[in-house]
């Protein structure tokens, strides 16, 4: 990769590299364990071919993931509401306590 890169041009596994280089080892190395051998080839491939990268692409790829996590994580917590209402509304609240008590054992 050269200094002509722009965030909005790179592959997922591209920006992914990027992202594992920008963590540093130890967290990279952690995140290296729970992915696929595909997915190390893949990463691995791109992290040897990282050249120049210019800081605001960095910064842009480090935004873009934060911004992604945000959503996601606001994603899994209206989830759970929306779960938690929709219960309520059609099993009524002692029913849906029941019902939410027991998914949380699981």
């Amino acid at each position: 990769m050269n200094s002509d890169i722009d965030a909005k041009n790179l592959s997922g596994y591209q920006k992914a590299a990027i992202l594992l280089v920008a963590v540093g080892m130890e967290a990279a190395s952690a995140i290296y364990k729970n992915l696929s051998n595909e997915d190390v080839e893949k990463l691995t491939r791109e992290i040897a071919r990282l050249r120049n990268i210019p800081s605001s692409v960095i910064q842009t790829v480090i935004e873009e993931f934060y911004q992604m996590m945000l959503a996601q994580n606001y994603v899994s917590e209206a989830g759970a509401e929306y779960a938690r209402q929709l219960l309520e509304r059609s099993l009524g609240r002692e029913r849906a306590a029941g019902v939410l008590q027991n998914m949380e054992r699981v």
